[in-house]
């Protein structure tokens, strides 16, 4: 079958619209359904992405291949293991996509601020408790941006 790649990039969004829905200036690329609803992808800064391809070839592509794995994905123990033997600040190691795919800035802030560790902090000093706070932030749980 076929897939579509959407990288969203620092603006772009995928939104839900009836037809009759004015279309937006930024909105580059529309599905549009039997049932007369779309889904939008929306980016006025026009740095994301849209690909479609075969859908066996996705685990191939450079980029996808090469990102580590989804924080809700793994279980505690991985993710204190993960951080622990990683010596860089903390902040800097959570937006490194090939150590933990799909956590942004904002959610990495947010995370970091509950868990009142700062971002500068390193990585491998700090205790498997304090981990696990970070852990159980709901965002960085949730977080599939």
């Amino acid at each position: 079958g076929q897939s579509l790649l959407i990288h969203l990039g620092m603006t772009g969004g995928i939104f839900y619209s009836r037809k009759n829905h004015p279309q937006k200036k930024h909105d580059h690329f529309i599905i549009e359904f039997t049932d007369g609803t779309q889904i939008r992808y929306h980016d006025p800064r026009k740095f994301g992405k849209v690909k479609r391809l075969d859908s066996s070839k996705i685990d191939k592509i450079s980029e996808i291949a090469k990102l580590g794995p989804e924080v809700f994905e793994i279980s505690p123990r991985e993710f204190v293991e993960i951080l622990k033997k990683r010596k860089g600040r903390i902040k800097t190691i959570l937006l490194n996509q090939k150590v933990l795919a799909g956590l942004g800035n904002i959610y990495s802030d947010e995370a970091l601020f509950d868990a009142k560790i700062h971002l500068l902090t390193k990585a491998d000093k700090l205790k498997e408790k304090r981990l696990l706070k970070l852990l159980q932030w709901s965002g960085l749980r949730g977080a599939r941006a």
